[in-house]
């Protein structure tokens, strides 16, 4: 923490800048991710595995929902 304050004087507005986008978007894959395995792991408990199946198939191909083959 002391370390990034440190910094903070001496870096402009643009490292700045793109430091806080990235760190923006990686935490909101990491957020995506965890929410995601959540639902996946909620899903086998309650329901088994072929409601886990279906929440993989649609995570990984997103045009079987697109296309409706799968039916929520």
């Amino acid at each position: 923490m002391i370390g990034r304050l440190a910094l903070y004087g001496h870096v402009g507005d643009l490292e700045l800048a793109s430091f806080s986008i990235a760190t923006t978007v990686v935490a909101s894959f990491v957020f995506g991710f965890m929410v995601s395995t959540l639902i996946s792991l909620t899903s086998f408990g309650k329901e088994g595995k072929e409601t886990l199946v279906v929440w993989l198939e649609v995570a990984i191909n997103n045009d079987a929902y697109e296309n409706q083959k799968i039916i929520f």
